[in-house]
């Protein structure tokens, strides 16, 4: 069975879900650099010094070129790859990490391709992007490793 398309703007609000349940702000655009057009989102930043074919990937400065599907299109595998590498800079610990019942750290989660469309996968679970919140996670949030305030 093929891998079911899912819209470029769909990957990009799932993962924005993902990254709100620890606090961050997912504003990501990708741009058409052949088309020299935004076809999802629209960062205030520019994208430098990438050829004139492919797609890039804005996200708060960072500017990656991305890997493209069978179709030609920017990978959703490759787009929530960024974002996680993106989202454990910015909380400085793996993102996101299973947990077990016990809230234990089971695995790093890493997107991959399911049946269904693109996942979170790991440990024996497959889960679909946008859904992290029905799943375990060891960090909640990025306030989880803030130092205690002297209020």
């Amino acid at each position: 069975m093929g891998q079911q398309h899912i819209s470029l703007h769909d990957v990009l609000g799932a993962i924005a879900a993902d990254l709100a349940l620890v606090g961050l702000d997912f504003d990501a655009g990708v741009l058409d650099l052949a088309r020299d057009e935004w076809i999802a989102g629209k960062p205030s930043a520019v994208a430098d010094g990438f050829p004139r074919s492919g797609f890039v990937m804005v996200l708060r400065g960072l500017q990656t070129l991305l890997d493209t599907d069978a179709e030609g299109t920017p990978s959703a595998v490759s787009i929530a790859d960024i974002a996680s590498e993106w989202a454990m800079d910015e909380l400085g610990h793996g993102w996101p990490e299973l947990a077990d019942s016990e809230g234990d750290f089971v695995c790093l989660l890493q997107p991959a391709a399911g049946n269904s469309g693109p996942v979170w996968a790991g440990g024996g679970v497959s889960v679909p992007l946008g859904s992290l919140s029905t799943v375990p996670l060891v960090r909640a949030s990025a306030s989880d490793d803030a130092a205690p305030s002297d209020d």
